[in-house]
């Protein structure tokens, strides 16, 4: 059985993410990689999971990680989601930032109970 079977929604969702970060229709990857659109259609859908060689062509084609495709299946997707929301962060002006930590530290003291 496929890996990647079990999280093909997720997975699929991130190819497409990664696709159209990178200015990719689906013909222009399918073709990069020698597939057919129809089979990049199932795969972004979530109808079928890549095989590793298609998951590992679709991620050199897109120069994108398997990390960012992977993070909602993956043990350390916290970790890579922790990265992209400071990167983010880093972006913003210092006010909001700080809104953004003042709710962030109201919820997490909410979880546990704190408040």
């Amino acid at each position: 059985m496929n890996f990647f079977n079990r999280d093909k929604k997720k997975i699929g969702g991130r190819i497409k993410e990664a696709r159209k970060k990178a200015g990719f229709s689906q013909s222009e990857l399918a073709e990069a990689i020698e597939v057919t659109v129809s089979t990049i259609s199932t795969i972004e859908r979530g109808v079928r999971a890549p095989s590793l060689e298609v998951l590992v062509n679709i991620l050199g084609a897109l120069g994108t990680s398997a990390d960012l495709v992977l993070q909602d299946v993956l043990e350390c997707g916290f970790k890579i989601r922790e990265t992209e929301l400071d990167d983010k962060l880093q972006n913003l002006p210092p006010e909001e930032r700080e809104r953004i930590f003042r709710v962030i530290n109201v919820m997490a003291d909410q979880e546990n109970g704190c408040i």
